[in-house]
Order: structure tokens, then sequence, then C-alpha cells
């Protein structure tokens, strides 16, 4: 794992939490929002370690309201922008790893490209049907 990714994590991790405990614009919330915007500024310039970014937050915490959080947030804008490019990654990593299954599932398919978004239904009817 890459220390910098963790970091990020860790510190997106606190951020969604102390806002929802605190309020999104707390000081608590601020001391991490730097976070939030690394990640999301990773999203546009390099899907990929984004992706890597978001497994590690996955792999952090299983707290319902934080997966909800990042799968409503970084990976539908993840996908929203850069789909094309991680699609192939996101499909593989649905099929091996029933958490991130889990996780694709939470994302809202309103501004993902057509094409994309009838991919991710299919997967996740596919993989439903195995479960």
């Amino acid at each position: 794992m890459n220390k910098e990714y963790i970091r990020i994590a860790q510190a997106w991790i606190q951020n969604c939490r102390d806002a929802y405990t605190f309020g999104v614009s707390s000081t608590e919330a601020e001391l991490t929002w730097w976070a939030y915007e690394e990640l999301e500024q990773l999203i546009d310039k390099n899907p990929q370690q984004a992706l890597e970014i978001i497994l590690d937050i996955l792999n952090l915490t299983d707290e319902d309201r934080v997966l909800d959080n990042l799968a409503a947030g970084p990976l539908e804008s993840l996908l929203v922008k850069n789909g094309d490019i991680v699609i192939g990654n996101v499909v593989s990593l649905a099929k091996r790893d029933a958490k991130f299954y889990e996780l694709l599932k939470g994302v809202w398919g309103n501004s993902i490209d057509e094409s994309i978004w009838n991919e991710i239904k299919t997967l996740v009817q596919e993989i439903g049907h195995d479960r």
C-alpha cells in the first residue's frame, strides 16, 4: 500500500465522520477537508490513483455512513468523469471483491454515461444472481 494514499484515505474517512458528527462547516471537518479536495483532484487528473484511494478507504472502514458517502461521492464522481478509463478495473473488482460490489451498488446513475451505467447495471444483476 502506498503510504500517501493511506494518509489521504484516513483523512477522508475522518472528514466524513467529522462532517456527520459536527457538521460540514465545522472546525473539525475543515481540518481534514484537504483529503476530500485531494481525492477530487485525482479523480480529474489521475483516475487510476483515485480508484486506488477509494479502495484504501473501502478497506479501512466498515462504517455504513462513510461507505454510503464513498459510493455516492468519489466512486460515482469517478464513473461520471472517467468511467471509460476505469470501467474495466471496476468490473474486475466487483467480480472478485464482494465489498467493492456492495459499494458499487450504492452508486447513482443519474449523470453517468449511459453505456457505462448499462454495463454497471448488467454487472450488478449478473453478480447478484451468482451470490
